[in-house]
């Protein structure tokens, strides 16, 4: 370093003190957003990719992110794909800021697709495990009724609960096309294998079980939790205060020494 430098007296050319090699933030040398002789970044001119920019590294924002993937699945119409995913579970890939805001600007793609998105809604929706509330309302709000079949299973299996906006909604919906409707789906309790109507069955996990016979017991054939001599405990269900609360939880080991209700609170 010269005497010079140490008292501030540098020798610039451009950015850069050829002296001592100090960095000062003015006449630098851009290149998009690289100093090409300091190697400073710039928040602008940033050479984007997808999702992060090639020069520098810095990423997007999620919301910047997802708005770009689905202008893009936009301006191929592909409906299936923004169907798709608003119709899986969150996935460990992406962070969940990022899982919600692809879902958000998917959802208002769809939206805007109206007619033209409606059979990837309801192929992807049909086969999605989850069923989004939000799809079914932009279904019921483009009008389609090749819809209803679909949304009038969705409603018989209790999908989405009766007090709701979009069941009542839905409801609405599909009274309007009752020729639409079909006959109510038929399926077997995963109990007693007696085949009945959709509507006289409830749901746990992926099986479904009479609401009148069967319910009580389907810790007979889920998956449930030990009950070691609780007295709440009946045929894996946990009867905690007189109802049904739901299958027995307790594996082996604590919930403060083996719960009979997590020692009544």
């Amino acid at each position: 370093m010269s005497i010079l430098c140490m008292f501030g007296s540098h020798s610039w050319k451009g950015c850069k003190c050829v002296s001592c090699g100090k960095i000062r933030d003015t006449e630098h040398e851009w290149s998009g957003c690289k100093c090409a002789v300091c190697g400073s970044f710039r928040d602008r001119d940033h050479n984007w990719d997808d999702e992060k920019c090639r020069t520098c590294g810095r990423r997007l924002s999620a919301d910047l992110i997802a708005k770009r993937w689905a202008e893009k699945l936009q301006a191929t119409k592909d409906y299936h794909a923004l169907a798709a995913y608003c119709c899986t579970y969150s996935s460990e890939d992406e962070s969940s800021d990022l899982w919600s805001a692809k879902r958000v600007n998917a959802l208002e793609v769809l939206s805007l697709g109206g007619r033209d998105a409606v059979d990837a809604m309801l192929a992807e929706m049909e086969r999605g495990k989850d069923k989004d509330s939000r799809v079914a309302d932009i279904l019921v709000d483009i009008g389609d009724p090749k819809a209803v079949p679909l949304l009038k299973q969705l409603l018989d299996r209790d999908e989405w609960d009766s007090y709701s906006w979009t069941y009542k909604r839905t409801l609405k919906f599909i009274n309007c096309y009752p020729q639409y409707q079909g006959e109510v789906e038929k399926v077997a309790c995963a109990t007693c294998g007696k085949v009945r109507p959709v509507t006289e069955t409830k749901q746990c996990k992926d099986k479904r079980f009479c609401k009148d016979t069967c319910w009580s017991k389907r810790g007979g054939v889920l998956e449930h939790g030990i009950g070691t001599d609780c007295p709440f405990y009946a045929e894996g269900v946990c009867m905690a205060g007189g109802r049904d609360t739901g299958l027995c939880s307790l594996q082996t080991g604590s919930y403060v020494s083996s719960c009979h209700v997590y020692a009544m609170h």
